[in-house]
């Protein structure tokens, strides 16, 4: 079905970021706003279960819509076969999101809970438009807090010899 590359700390960021990547429009997995996305809100149980069995590259998109209207770890492994550990981070991300449409505005924004979102990969904007809110305050929210992003050194040799790449 294809492949993409993105690096980040945990698998949920490094998941969020490549989908990012993929489709420029898609401000993370859980975004069911798109052109692409829009028909899997509408689909009834049995076409979303269809869509999940076959592999494409839209499956990510019926995976969200699934995960989004409540279907299980187990539910989701029976019918992709994708393993659990895939699954359970990305639910994880869904958990997160449907926790982030419950606030009403940026104040409402802890720094727990901003950590914790960039944590998962969470884009200024994806968190914007789940708090219903514009992207610039809360980039100007999440530097308040203290919250800005880094950059590591990656050993591209993998330690066989002296790393001065990066």
């Amino acid at each position: 079905v294809g492949e993409v590359m993105a690096i980040g700390r945990t698998f949920e960021e490094t998941f969020q970021k490549a989908f990012r990547m993929v489709n420029g429009q898609v401000d993370g997995f859980g975004d069911m706003t798109t052109d692409q996305a829009r028909p899997f809100r509408k689909m009834e149980k049995k076409d979303l279960d269809d869509q999940l069995h076959v592999p494409n590259d839209l499956r990510v998109f019926a995976l969200s819509e699934a995960l989004l209207r409540g279907y299980s770890v187990k539910e989701l492994h029976a019918l992709t076969r994708i393993d659990n550990w895939f699954l359970c981070k990305l639910e994880r991300i869904i958990k997160i999101n449907k926790f982030l449409e419950t606030l009403k505005n940026p104040a409402d924004l802890k720094q727990m809970a901003m950590r914790t979102s960039k944590l998962y990969g969470f884009s200024d904007r994806q968190i914007a438009r789940l708090i219903k809110s514009d992207e610039k305050s809360i980039r100007k929210k999440r530097k308040e807090m203290g919250i800005v992003p880094c950059v590591k050194q990656i050993d591209t040799l993998a330690a066989e010899f002296p790393a001065r790449t990066n």
